[in-house]
Protein backbone atom coordinates (compact mmCIF):
# COMPACT_ATOMS: atom_id res chain seq x y z
CA UNK A 1 0.00 0.00 0.00
CA UNK A 2 3.00 2.16 0.89
CA UNK A 3 4.53 1.66 -2.51
CA UNK A 4 1.57 2.08 -4.30
CA UNK A 5 1.34 5.55 -2.62
CA UNK A 6 5.06 6.65 -3.06
CA UNK A 7 4.07 6.03 -6.91
CA UNK A 8 1.02 8.27 -7.09
CA UNK A 9 2.38 11.07 -5.38
CA UNK A 10 6.03 11.29 -7.33
CA UNK A 11 3.96 11.27 -10.46
CA UNK A 12 1.88 13.88 -9.28
CA UNK A 13 4.72 16.46 -8.30
CA UNK A 14 6.38 15.24 -11.50
CA UNK A 15 3.64 16.96 -13.48
CA UNK A 16 3.12 20.14 -11.28
CA UNK A 17 7.34 20.63 -12.20
CA UNK A 18 6.16 20.10 -16.12
CA UNK A 19 3.64 22.91 -15.60
CA UNK A 20 5.53 25.17 -13.63
CA UNK A 21 8.32 24.91 -16.45
CA UNK A 22 6.21 24.98 -19.53
CA UNK A 23 3.51 27.70 -18.42
CA UNK A 24 5.87 30.49 -18.12
CA UNK A 25 7.69 29.43 -21.41
CA UNK A 26 4.62 29.57 -23.32
CA UNK A 27 3.57 32.77 -21.66
CA UNK A 28 7.03 34.67 -22.68
CA UNK A 29 6.51 33.60 -26.42
CA UNK A 30 2.82 35.25 -26.75
CA UNK A 31 4.46 38.96 -25.35
CA UNK A 32 7.39 38.96 -27.79
CA UNK A 33 7.96 38.23 -31.43
CA UNK A 34 11.41 37.83 -32.40
CA UNK A 35 12.54 39.29 -35.52
CA UNK A 36 16.64 39.54 -37.72
CA UNK A 37 19.51 41.20 -36.46
CA UNK A 38 18.94 40.74 -33.41
CA UNK A 39 15.71 42.85 -32.72
CA UNK A 40 14.04 41.98 -30.03
CA UNK A 41 10.61 43.07 -31.21
CA UNK A 42 9.81 46.67 -29.83
CA UNK A 43 9.44 47.91 -33.46
CA UNK A 44 7.30 45.78 -34.51
CA UNK A 45 4.55 46.74 -31.36
CA UNK A 46 1.91 49.51 -32.73
CA UNK A 47 2.62 49.93 -36.49
CA UNK A 48 0.82 53.22 -38.01
CA UNK A 49 0.94 52.99 -41.72
CA UNK A 50 2.25 56.91 -42.93
CA UNK A 51 -0.03 58.75 -45.05
CA UNK A 52 0.88 61.96 -44.75
CA UNK A 53 3.49 64.47 -42.88
CA UNK A 54 7.44 64.91 -43.51
CA UNK A 55 8.35 61.84 -44.16
CA UNK A 56 5.55 61.22 -46.39
CA UNK A 57 6.61 64.15 -48.96
CA UNK A 58 10.25 63.08 -48.29
CA UNK A 59 9.71 59.95 -50.47
CA UNK A 60 7.72 61.96 -53.42
CA UNK A 61 11.24 64.09 -53.30
CA UNK A 62 13.61 60.92 -53.42
CA UNK A 63 11.83 60.06 -56.63
CA UNK A 64 11.92 63.37 -57.72
CA UNK A 65 15.76 63.34 -57.60
CA UNK A 66 16.69 59.54 -58.59
CA UNK A 67 14.33 60.57 -61.79
CA UNK A 68 16.62 64.06 -62.39
CA UNK A 69 19.19 61.34 -61.83
CA UNK A 70 18.16 58.91 -64.66
CA UNK A 71 19.30 56.04 -62.23
CA UNK A 72 16.85 53.60 -63.92
CA UNK A 73 19.81 53.64 -66.67
CA UNK A 74 22.22 52.46 -64.42
CA UNK A 75 22.44 48.79 -64.28
CA UNK A 76 21.82 47.11 -61.57
CA UNK A 77 19.36 49.92 -60.07
CA UNK A 78 16.43 49.56 -62.52
CA UNK A 79 14.08 48.92 -59.44
CA UNK A 80 14.99 51.36 -56.75
CA UNK A 81 12.64 53.83 -57.86
CA UNK A 82 9.64 50.98 -58.15
CA UNK A 83 11.00 50.17 -54.69
CA UNK A 84 10.71 53.67 -52.88
CA UNK A 85 7.45 54.37 -54.78
CA UNK A 86 5.87 50.56 -53.86
CA UNK A 87 7.15 50.43 -50.37
CA UNK A 88 4.75 50.17 -46.93
CA UNK A 89 5.60 52.90 -45.05
CA UNK A 90 5.46 52.45 -41.02
CA UNK A 91 5.54 54.26 -37.75
CA UNK A 92 6.44 52.34 -34.26
CA UNK A 93 5.04 53.63 -31.52
CA UNK A 94 8.29 54.32 -29.78
CA UNK A 95 11.92 54.67 -30.57
CA UNK A 96 14.49 51.31 -30.10
CA UNK A 97 17.85 51.03 -29.24
CA UNK A 98 20.63 49.55 -32.19
CA UNK A 99 20.99 45.75 -32.24
CA UNK A 100 22.80 44.77 -35.19
CA UNK A 101 23.21 47.76 -37.27
CA UNK A 102 26.46 48.73 -38.61
CA UNK A 103 28.46 51.85 -37.08
CA UNK A 104 27.78 54.60 -39.43
CA UNK A 105 25.00 53.78 -41.04
CA UNK A 106 22.10 55.86 -42.41
CA UNK A 107 19.83 54.19 -40.29
CA UNK A 108 21.13 54.94 -36.47
CA UNK A 109 22.23 58.42 -35.07
CA UNK A 110 25.50 59.90 -35.09
CA UNK A 111 25.68 59.09 -31.08
CA UNK A 112 24.66 55.35 -32.21
CA UNK A 113 22.12 55.53 -29.11
CA UNK A 114 18.80 55.20 -31.81
CA UNK A 115 17.43 53.71 -34.92
CA UNK A 116 15.54 56.09 -37.50
CA UNK A 117 14.87 52.98 -39.83
CA UNK A 118 14.75 49.21 -41.01
CA UNK A 119 13.94 47.08 -43.42
CA UNK A 120 14.48 43.55 -44.78
CA UNK A 121 16.59 42.99 -47.57
CA UNK A 122 14.04 41.79 -49.71
CA UNK A 123 11.97 43.31 -52.92
CA UNK A 124 9.04 45.17 -51.78
CA UNK A 125 9.54 44.86 -48.25
CA UNK A 126 7.90 47.49 -45.91
CA UNK A 127 10.01 50.55 -44.42
CA UNK A 128 9.54 50.71 -40.66
CA UNK A 129 10.58 54.27 -39.33
CA UNK A 130 10.77 55.52 -35.33
CA UNK A 131 9.69 58.41 -34.14
CA UNK A 132 13.26 59.64 -33.51
CA UNK A 133 13.07 59.85 -37.94
CA UNK A 134 10.57 62.62 -37.44
CA UNK A 135 13.87 64.62 -36.40
CA UNK A 136 15.89 64.50 -39.47
CA UNK A 137 16.02 67.46 -42.08
CA UNK A 138 14.64 67.29 -45.26
CA UNK A 139 17.49 65.68 -46.99
CA UNK A 140 18.66 63.44 -44.15
CA UNK A 141 15.06 62.12 -45.13
CA UNK A 142 15.68 61.68 -48.51
CA UNK A 143 19.03 60.42 -48.10
CA UNK A 144 17.48 57.46 -45.47
CA UNK A 145 14.41 56.48 -48.15
CA UNK A 146 16.85 56.18 -50.84
CA UNK A 147 19.18 54.01 -48.82
CA UNK A 148 16.56 51.82 -47.29
CA UNK A 149 15.47 51.07 -50.92
CA UNK A 150 18.49 50.18 -51.81
CA UNK A 151 19.02 47.25 -49.43
CA UNK A 152 16.11 45.90 -51.74
CA UNK A 153 16.50 47.19 -55.10
CA UNK A 154 20.65 46.27 -55.30
CA UNK A 155 20.99 42.62 -56.44
CA UNK A 156 21.40 40.20 -53.81
CA UNK A 157 24.76 39.34 -53.73
CA UNK A 158 25.30 42.80 -52.62
CA UNK A 159 22.56 44.63 -50.97
CA UNK A 160 23.47 43.93 -47.45
CA UNK A 161 26.84 45.13 -47.45
CA UNK A 162 26.11 48.19 -45.75
CA UNK A 163 29.56 50.04 -47.17
CA UNK A 164 28.17 49.11 -50.54
CA UNK A 165 24.93 50.93 -49.80
CA UNK A 166 26.09 53.72 -48.29
CA UNK A 167 28.30 54.17 -51.41
CA UNK A 168 25.23 54.33 -53.50
CA UNK A 169 23.00 56.50 -50.80
CA UNK A 170 26.75 59.31 -51.05
CA UNK A 171 26.77 59.15 -54.90
CA UNK A 172 23.06 60.29 -55.32
CA UNK A 173 22.90 62.54 -52.92
CA UNK A 174 25.66 64.25 -52.53
CA UNK A 175 26.19 67.94 -53.81
CA UNK A 176 27.12 67.49 -57.22
CA UNK A 177 25.23 64.20 -57.97
CA UNK A 178 25.00 63.48 -61.54
CA UNK A 179 24.53 60.73 -63.90
CA UNK A 180 28.41 59.25 -64.65
CA UNK A 181 29.08 59.85 -60.77
CA UNK A 182 26.41 57.27 -59.98
CA UNK A 183 27.96 54.80 -62.74
CA UNK A 184 31.11 55.02 -61.92
CA UNK A 185 30.13 53.38 -58.61
CA UNK A 186 27.62 50.59 -60.35
CA UNK A 187 30.03 49.60 -61.87
CA UNK A 188 32.62 49.08 -59.15
CA UNK A 189 29.88 46.83 -57.69
CA UNK A 190 27.51 45.62 -60.22
CA UNK A 191 28.04 43.45 -63.04
CA UNK A 192 25.83 43.82 -65.96
CA UNK A 193 23.49 41.01 -66.36
CA UNK A 194 23.19 41.63 -70.22
CA UNK A 195 26.86 39.83 -70.56
CA UNK A 196 26.89 36.25 -70.90
CA UNK A 197 29.58 33.81 -71.98
CA UNK A 198 29.24 32.92 -75.78
CA UNK A 199 31.77 30.24 -76.20
CA UNK A 200 34.04 27.55 -73.97
CA UNK A 201 36.88 30.62 -74.38
CA UNK A 202 34.82 32.73 -72.03
CA UNK A 203 34.15 35.43 -75.06
CA UNK A 204 31.52 38.34 -74.30
CA UNK A 205 28.63 39.08 -76.17
CA UNK A 206 27.38 42.64 -74.73
CA UNK A 207 24.55 43.92 -75.80
CA UNK A 208 23.51 47.88 -75.95
CA UNK A 209 23.34 49.38 -72.73
CA UNK A 210 19.57 50.68 -71.86
CA UNK A 211 19.09 54.32 -73.49
CA UNK A 212 19.53 56.81 -70.89
CA UNK A 213 15.77 57.85 -69.04
CA UNK A 214 16.11 61.43 -69.15
CA UNK A 215 14.76 63.52 -66.31
CA UNK A 216 10.83 65.19 -66.87
CA UNK A 217 11.18 68.89 -68.51
CA UNK A 218 10.15 72.02 -66.28
CA UNK A 219 6.42 72.87 -66.59
CA UNK A 220 5.62 75.41 -69.11
CA UNK A 221 4.62 78.81 -67.42
CA UNK A 222 3.06 82.03 -68.28
CA UNK A 223 3.01 84.73 -66.30
CA UNK A 224 1.91 88.42 -65.95
CA UNK A 225 3.93 91.74 -64.30
CA UNK A 226 2.24 94.67 -63.00
CA UNK A 227 4.77 97.79 -62.53
CA UNK A 228 4.62 101.27 -61.80
CA UNK A 229 8.08 103.63 -62.10
CA UNK A 230 8.77 106.99 -60.26
CA UNK A 231 10.69 109.93 -61.19
CA UNK A 232 11.17 112.16 -58.04
CA UNK A 233 11.18 109.51 -55.17
CA UNK A 234 7.33 109.48 -55.78
CA UNK A 235 6.99 105.47 -55.37
CA UNK A 236 3.15 105.95 -55.22
CA UNK A 237 0.86 104.31 -57.97
CA UNK A 238 -0.70 107.42 -58.51
CA UNK A 239 -0.65 109.78 -61.97
CA UNK A 240 3.10 110.51 -61.58
CA UNK A 241 4.10 107.15 -61.82
CA UNK A 242 4.89 105.54 -65.26
CA UNK A 243 2.97 101.99 -65.67
CA UNK A 244 3.92 99.07 -67.54
CA UNK A 245 2.51 95.87 -68.15
CA UNK A 246 4.61 92.55 -69.43
CA UNK A 247 3.70 89.17 -70.31
CA UNK A 248 5.54 85.96 -70.09
CA UNK A 249 5.78 82.31 -71.43
CA UNK A 250 8.77 80.15 -70.25
CA UNK A 251 9.03 76.72 -72.77
CA UNK A 252 11.11 74.13 -72.09
CA UNK A 253 12.48 72.66 -74.99
CA UNK A 254 13.50 69.26 -73.30
CA UNK A 255 16.69 67.73 -72.18
CA UNK A 256 19.72 67.01 -73.71
CA UNK A 257 22.94 65.32 -73.48
CA UNK A 258 25.73 67.36 -72.85
CA UNK A 259 29.25 65.46 -72.08
CA UNK A 260 26.83 62.88 -70.31
CA UNK A 261 25.27 65.93 -68.37
CA UNK A 262 21.64 65.99 -68.80
CA UNK A 263 21.01 70.05 -70.01
CA UNK A 264 17.47 71.46 -70.32
CA UNK A 265 17.23 74.61 -72.73
CA UNK A 266 14.59 76.85 -71.86
CA UNK A 267 12.83 79.79 -74.24
CA UNK A 268 11.32 82.77 -72.45
CA UNK A 269 9.67 85.66 -74.75
CA UNK A 270 8.24 88.87 -72.95
CA UNK A 271 6.37 91.87 -74.37
CA UNK A 272 6.03 95.05 -72.51
CA UNK A 273 3.21 97.18 -72.91
CA UNK A 274 1.91 100.75 -71.70
CA UNK A 275 4.30 103.51 -70.69
CA UNK A 276 3.53 107.12 -69.57
CA UNK A 277 1.45 109.71 -71.22
CA UNK A 278 4.51 111.61 -72.44
CA UNK A 279 6.79 108.47 -73.76
CA UNK A 280 3.22 107.73 -75.81
CA UNK A 281 4.16 103.84 -75.96
CA UNK A 282 0.99 101.62 -76.10
CA UNK A 283 3.66 98.78 -77.21
CA UNK A 284 6.68 98.53 -75.64
CA UNK A 285 10.29 96.43 -76.11
CA UNK A 286 10.41 92.69 -76.38
CA UNK A 287 12.92 90.39 -75.33
CA UNK A 288 13.47 86.55 -76.20
CA UNK A 289 15.33 84.77 -73.79
CA UNK A 290 17.35 81.10 -74.51
CA UNK A 291 18.88 79.63 -70.64
CA UNK A 292 20.63 75.97 -70.73
CA UNK A 293 19.31 75.39 -67.06
CA UNK A 294 21.32 71.92 -65.50
CA UNK A 295 21.06 70.79 -61.80
CA UNK A 296 23.77 72.19 -59.42
CA UNK A 297 22.20 69.84 -56.45
CA UNK A 298 18.50 68.50 -55.43
CA UNK A 299 17.02 72.17 -54.84
CA UNK A 300 19.39 74.44 -57.25
CA UNK A 301 19.24 75.04 -60.76
CA UNK A 302 21.91 76.95 -62.87
CA UNK A 303 23.28 77.92 -66.56
CA UNK A 304 24.29 80.86 -68.86
CA UNK A 305 21.77 82.70 -70.82
CA UNK A 306 21.66 84.82 -73.87
CA UNK A 307 18.88 87.59 -74.28
CA UNK A 308 17.92 89.42 -77.02
CA UNK A 309 15.88 92.90 -76.39
CA UNK A 310 14.58 94.66 -78.98
CA UNK A 311 13.49 98.63 -79.10
CA UNK A 312 9.85 99.28 -78.73
CA UNK A 313 7.29 98.10 -81.55
CA UNK A 314 5.29 101.34 -81.59
CA UNK A 315 7.63 104.55 -82.35
CA UNK A 316 8.37 106.40 -78.81
CA UNK A 317 10.21 109.84 -77.64
CA UNK A 318 12.09 108.20 -75.46
CA UNK A 319 15.73 108.66 -76.38
CA UNK A 320 16.69 105.42 -74.78
CA UNK A 321 14.81 103.18 -76.99
CA UNK A 322 17.28 100.39 -78.34
CA UNK A 323 18.02 97.19 -79.26
CA UNK A 324 20.04 95.18 -76.82
CA UNK A 325 22.23 91.88 -76.55
CA UNK A 326 22.51 90.26 -72.83
CA UNK A 327 24.73 87.44 -71.78
CA UNK A 328 25.29 86.19 -68.82
CA UNK A 329 24.56 83.22 -66.22
CA UNK A 330 21.68 82.47 -63.31
CA UNK A 331 21.51 80.72 -59.58
CA UNK A 332 18.51 79.32 -58.31
CA UNK A 333 17.21 77.50 -55.17
CA UNK A 334 13.72 76.13 -54.09
CA UNK A 335 13.77 74.31 -51.09
CA UNK A 336 11.21 73.65 -48.51
CA UNK A 337 12.52 76.63 -46.82
CA UNK A 338 13.81 79.52 -48.69
CA UNK A 339 14.39 80.37 -52.36
CA UNK A 340 16.62 82.68 -53.89
CA UNK A 341 16.97 83.54 -57.96
CA UNK A 342 20.16 85.41 -58.46
CA UNK A 343 21.04 86.51 -62.33
CA UNK A 344 24.51 88.34 -63.50
CA UNK A 345 24.28 89.90 -66.45
CA UNK A 346 26.48 91.79 -69.18
CA UNK A 347 24.62 94.14 -71.75
CA UNK A 348 26.77 94.90 -74.78
CA UNK A 349 26.69 98.57 -75.72
CA UNK A 350 24.43 99.76 -78.49
CA UNK A 351 23.16 102.72 -79.97
CA UNK A 352 18.98 104.52 -79.85
CA UNK A 353 18.16 106.95 -82.80
CA UNK A 354 15.45 109.75 -82.21
CA UNK A 355 15.15 112.40 -84.58
CA UNK A 356 18.20 114.24 -84.77
CA UNK A 357 20.02 112.30 -81.13
CA UNK A 358 21.61 109.84 -81.05
CA UNK A 359 23.17 108.28 -77.77
CA UNK A 360 25.59 105.49 -77.53
CA UNK A 361 25.78 103.07 -74.42
CA UNK A 362 28.41 101.69 -72.69
CA UNK A 363 28.38 98.14 -71.54
CA UNK A 364 26.34 97.57 -68.26
CA UNK A 365 27.15 95.22 -65.55
CA UNK A 366 24.00 93.61 -63.66
CA UNK A 367 24.06 91.65 -60.65
CA UNK A 368 20.29 90.71 -59.25
CA UNK A 369 19.39 89.01 -56.42
CA UNK A 370 15.96 87.92 -54.94
CA UNK A 371 15.91 85.65 -51.69
CA UNK A 372 12.84 84.62 -49.53
CA UNK A 373 11.69 82.75 -46.35
CA UNK A 374 9.03 80.03 -47.04
CA UNK A 375 6.20 79.71 -44.62
CA UNK A 376 4.27 76.17 -44.75
CA UNK A 377 1.32 78.31 -45.15
CA UNK A 378 3.05 78.80 -48.43
CA UNK A 379 4.03 82.67 -48.13
CA UNK A 380 7.14 83.75 -48.82
CA UNK A 381 8.74 86.55 -46.90
CA UNK A 382 12.03 87.92 -48.11
CA UNK A 383 14.05 90.98 -49.92
CA UNK A 384 15.64 92.01 -53.06
CA UNK A 385 18.66 93.38 -54.51
CA UNK A 386 20.21 94.91 -58.02
CA UNK A 387 23.36 96.33 -58.44
CA UNK A 388 24.00 98.24 -62.25
CA UNK A 389 26.91 99.73 -63.28
CA UNK A 390 27.91 101.58 -66.81
CA UNK A 391 30.92 103.23 -67.84
CA UNK A 392 28.21 105.56 -69.39
CA UNK A 393 26.68 107.38 -72.62
CA UNK A 394 27.81 109.69 -75.00
CA UNK A 395 24.88 111.64 -77.02
CA UNK A 396 25.61 113.24 -80.05
CA UNK A 397 22.91 116.24 -81.71
CA UNK A 398 22.46 117.87 -84.75
CA UNK A 399 20.68 120.59 -84.37
CA UNK A 400 20.15 122.77 -87.85
CA UNK A 401 20.53 126.21 -86.52
CA UNK A 402 22.99 125.21 -83.10
CA UNK A 403 25.10 122.86 -85.25
CA UNK A 404 26.28 119.61 -83.87
CA UNK A 405 27.33 119.15 -80.39
CA UNK A 406 28.06 116.15 -77.99
CA UNK A 407 27.14 115.65 -74.43
CA UNK A 408 28.92 112.47 -72.30
CA UNK A 409 27.35 110.99 -68.89
CA UNK A 410 30.08 109.58 -66.68
CA UNK A 411 30.52 106.51 -65.48
CA UNK A 412 28.16 106.02 -62.28
CA UNK A 413 26.40 102.66 -60.52
CA UNK A 414 22.79 102.20 -58.72
CA UNK A 415 22.00 100.66 -55.78
CA UNK A 416 18.43 99.04 -55.48
CA UNK A 417 16.95 97.32 -52.70
CA UNK A 418 13.57 96.66 -51.67
CA UNK A 419 10.77 93.86 -49.73
CA UNK A 420 9.03 91.28 -51.06
CA UNK A 421 6.13 89.14 -50.52
CA UNK A 422 5.18 86.31 -52.09
CA UNK A 423 2.97 83.06 -52.10
CA UNK A 424 3.92 79.76 -53.73
CA UNK A 425 1.71 76.76 -54.75
CA UNK A 426 1.88 74.15 -56.94
CA UNK A 427 -0.14 75.98 -59.69
CA UNK A 428 0.63 79.64 -59.08
CA UNK A 429 3.42 82.05 -57.68
CA UNK A 430 2.47 85.51 -56.67
CA UNK A 431 4.75 88.26 -55.96
CA UNK A 432 4.17 91.62 -54.40
CA UNK A 433 7.40 94.09 -54.07
CA UNK A 434 9.37 97.27 -53.93
CA UNK A 435 12.08 98.88 -54.32
CA UNK A 436 14.09 102.24 -54.45
CA UNK A 437 17.40 103.48 -55.23
CA UNK A 438 19.53 103.55 -51.90
CA UNK A 439 22.81 105.22 -52.90
CA UNK A 440 23.65 108.71 -53.90
CA UNK A 441 24.29 109.38 -57.42
CA UNK A 442 22.10 111.97 -60.14
CA UNK A 443 21.57 109.27 -62.43
CA UNK A 444 18.59 106.91 -62.73
CA UNK A 445 17.53 103.90 -64.14
CA UNK A 446 16.63 105.81 -67.30
CA UNK A 447 20.15 106.70 -68.11
CA UNK A 448 21.00 102.55 -68.38
CA UNK A 449 18.25 102.44 -71.46
CA UNK A 450 16.78 98.79 -71.38
CA UNK A 451 13.34 99.41 -69.58
CA UNK A 452 12.56 95.87 -70.09
CA UNK A 453 15.13 94.07 -67.65
CA UNK A 454 16.30 97.33 -65.52
CA UNK A 455 13.45 99.52 -65.50
CA UNK A 456 12.85 103.27 -65.57
CA UNK A 457 13.14 106.35 -63.03
CA UNK A 458 14.62 106.25 -59.29
CA UNK A 459 11.98 103.64 -58.11
CA UNK A 460 9.36 100.97 -58.49
CA UNK A 461 6.87 99.31 -57.20
CA UNK A 462 4.66 96.02 -58.47
CA UNK A 463 3.37 92.60 -58.76
CA UNK A 464 3.37 89.62 -60.62
CA UNK A 465 1.40 86.47 -61.38
CA UNK A 466 3.04 83.24 -62.77
CA UNK A 467 0.78 79.72 -63.24
CA UNK A 468 1.95 76.53 -64.61
CA UNK A 469 0.40 74.79 -67.40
Amino acid sequence: MKKIFRIILSRFFFGVGICIFIVPGASANESVTKVGNGDDGADLEALTPIVSGRLWESRTRAIKLLTKLSVVGVPGLGLLIPEIERTELLMAAKDVHPTGEQLGSLEISDNNDLVYARTFAEPYAATRFFPAAKKLTPEQMVALHIHEALHRALPEDIRTDENIVMHFTMAMTSPGANYDRIRQVAEIYTTPTNNMIADEKKSLIVTPMPTVTLPLASRTTVGYRYESYSHQGDYSLGSSADPYHRIELNKSLGYKLFFGIPVEPVFRARLMTGGSFQLKSMMGQSSFDLEARFQADEFAVAGPFVRFTTKSIDETNSPNDRDLTTIGGFYRINSDDWTLDSTFAYSLSSSSHRDEVTTKFQPIVSLTAHSGYKFNSGIVLGVLGEVHSTEGSETQINDYYQGSRVSLTKAFRIVFAGPELGFDSKIFQMRLYWKRMINNTNASMSDLGDTMDHGYGQGSVGTSLTFSL
